[in-house]
């Protein structure tokens, strides 16, 4: 799937998919159990396709010597944003803000979706079709690439 749409559209995609289940898990619960535990299995499918998707965007964002470094940093989130998303649910759970509960699953689905617009704006693929990135850096990285590619060929 990625390699048909592209790391980056695929990211966007589940972000987008889950963002919106997020909006709708208090709705759900109101409706039925039912209608609850799909939002929550769509949310989850929805995530498992963007977790691949970033070994996709870090093989064509990175130089070589430094894939492992830019891959640990991007997967850091992984453990730090439920720590941190919990201390804030918690917080939120306690007032009667929206409802209390529902306002942390409103709050993460509204980040979600700015995050979103974010990677409309800057969001891409590979480095090539990226406007953001100055032409120094675009040069370095494609060449290293490059230089990673003729590597692989004079091994084989």
């Amino acid at each position: 799937m990625v390699g048909v749409f592209g790391g980056s559209s695929i990211i966007l995609l589940g972000i987008l998919v889950t963002s919106l289940m997020m909006l709708l898990t208090p709705v759900a619960a109101e409706v039925g159990v039912w209608l609850l535990v799909i939002t929550r299995i769509v949310d989850g499918m929805a995530q498992g396709i963007a977790y691949p998707a970033v070994f996709n965007l870090v093989t064509n964002w990175s130089k070589l010597n430094e894939r492992s470094t830019f891959l640990s940093f991007s997967l850091s989130g992984i453990g730090f944003g439920p720590v941190l998303a919990s201390y804030i649910s918690a917080s939120l759970c306690l007032t009667d803000f929206l409802g209390g509960w529902p306002s942390t699953f409103y709050l993460f689905g509204l980040l979600g979706l700015a995050w979103c617009l974010g990677w409309c704006i800057v969001g891409s693929t590979d480095v090539s079709s990226n406007r953001w990135i100055s032409s120094i850096e675009r040069d370095s990285i494609l060449f290293s690439q490059s230089e990673e590619i003729k590597n692989k060929n004079v091994r084989n």
